[in-house]
């Protein structure tokens, strides 16, 4: 590259050159025979002898022109050379070191131009790349965790089955059929997961009532608020909310960010619901926002809360929320159904989930 806009440089000056000399001797031709005649008209020496004097002055001017151009090309173009290809130079030996497995890097900014934004674009993508490493490399240790907590009390119950060799009690059966029904939803999830990141996943739409169906929700959580000390509430500003979704799956969504809400909100704390339109800007729909008054979510954590398996805490408990698909589970089916879903936290402070439905 910095050879090329050197010689590129120097060709053109030389051109230049080159042109201006060839102007001059053509204009030289052009005008000597005119002189040349008027002197032999005259018969004065002198006037020839001048004539040519200039000629071979503005030749040897012409050279000098030429031989300066030149060193001025070649140190304006090793100059504008080095300027050019020193960010580029910069970026190919970051992507060398990603390539290499250095995905953590980070390159300082020094210009404003296209090689500027180019260089923010790669530190975000290395920030991005560093943050999916980390997560692929706690993804292993998760999965094992999540399934060999119902396997290994699974394997328990069965061996303490086969060692008493007495009769199956139903309480003896329950807690088995809790941790495979855990397995199953894990499993499920994950695959419904894998649906709508591919597009694929199949919608069964129908005209629902989302008042009935925050309804529905509000019976289904009261118990596990009010044990928890936590107070539910559900308010809308409008009187009639019908859309054409699958019901199921934006159930699921309900589900998942109020049990969330819930989950994070301290005793003597709040959960509201607030179900209004939302009209103008392109939007012709309803809006649901879900707020807590819980531990939040820190900043810095924020734009990755939707990603798969990601999670706040590192801790790998099982009380810690599982493995971290609830919200990416719940982004999917929203913009399943060409809606959006955002997040707003601060920590201690609360936290807000707004879902956008479009007619």
């Amino acid at each position: 590259m910095r050879v090329k806009l050197f010689g590129a440089m120097a060709v053109l000056v030389l051109f230049m050159g080159a042109a201006y000399f060839i102007s001059t001797q053509g204009y030289l031709r052009n005008n000597l025979p005119v002189l040349v005649s008027a002197a032999e008209q005259a018969k004065t020496g002198e006037i020839l002898q001048l004539q040519q004097s200039i000629y071979d002055e503005m030749i040897h001017m012409t050279f000098k022109v030429v031989a300066g151009l030149s060193v001025i090309a070649l140190l304006i173009g090793f100059w504008l050379s080095h300027k050019l290809t020193l960010p580029l130079g910069q970026l190919s030996l970051a992507i060398g070191r990603i390539g290499n497995g250095e995905l953590g890097i980070t390159l300082p900014v020094t210009t404003q131009d296209e090689f500027g934004e180019v260089t923010e674009a790669l530190n975000r993508m290395t920030e991005n790349l560093s943050r999916s490493e980390e997560v692929r490399k706690h993804l292993a240790a998760d999965v094992a965790h999540e399934l060999r907590t119902p396997l290994t009390i699974l394997q328990g119950q069965f061996e303490l089955i086969q060692q008493s060799g007495q009769a199956v009690l139903p309480e003896t059966l329950l807690p088995m059929q809790d941790e495979l029904i855990r397995l199953s939803r894990l499993v499920n999830d994950l695959h419904q997961l894998s649906l709508a990141e591919a597009g694929k996943l199949p919608l069964q739409k129908k005209s629902t009532d989302l008042l009935q169906l925050l309804d529905r929700m509000n019976v289904m959580f009261r118990m596990e608020a009010e044990e928890k000390g936590v107070r539910l509430t559900i308010t809308s500003v409008v009187e009639e909310a019908v859309l054409v979704v699958d019901s199921h799956r934006i159930t699921q969504v309900f589900y998942n960010l109020i049990g969330n809400a819930i989950r994070y909100t301290r005793e003597g704390g709040q959960v509201s619901i607030l179900l209004s339109e939302e009209t103008g800007m392109n939007r012709n729909g309803y809006s649901i926002s879900i707020t807590d008054t819980g531990i939040g979510i820190p900043a810095e954590h924020l734009p990755y809360v939707f990603n798969r398996f990601y999670r706040v805490e590192d801790d790998r408990s099982r009380q810690s929320g599982g493995m971290g698909l609830g919200l990416a589970i719940a982004k999917q089916y929203v913009e399943a159904h060409d809606g959006q879903i955002d997040v707003h936290s601060q920590s201690d402070q609360g936290t807000t989930f707004r879902i956008y439905l479009p007619r």
